[in-house]
């Protein structure tokens, strides 16, 4: 559509808006120009959402060996072995 057609359609001109009377019976029919704000999904919904996937699992596991605790005793071992 263009520009000149959605004016057409709405009844409405550009330059100089909607009258008062106008205004308000749109409101009337229509509702004021507000939005509703979207549902929220309660955090501890949001939590267990966190548990759905297992797949992510056995990389965090190997992360966690990489970057901490499990390079002591693979330290170990090769000092050990010398």
């Amino acid at each position: 559509m263009t520009p000149a057609q959605v004016e057409a359609g709405l009844g409405v001109d550009p330059g100089a808006g909607l009258g008062s009377r106008e205004a308000a019976e749109r409101v009337a029919v229509h509702g004021p120009n507000q939005l509703t704000e979207p549902a929220r999904r309660p955090e501890w919904l949001k939590f267990l959402d966190q548990f759905r996937n297992w797949s992510g699992v056995p990389g965090a596991a190997w992360k966690r060996c990489v970057g901490g605790w499990c390079r002591a005793p693979g330290f170990a071992v090769t000092v050990w072995s010398r």
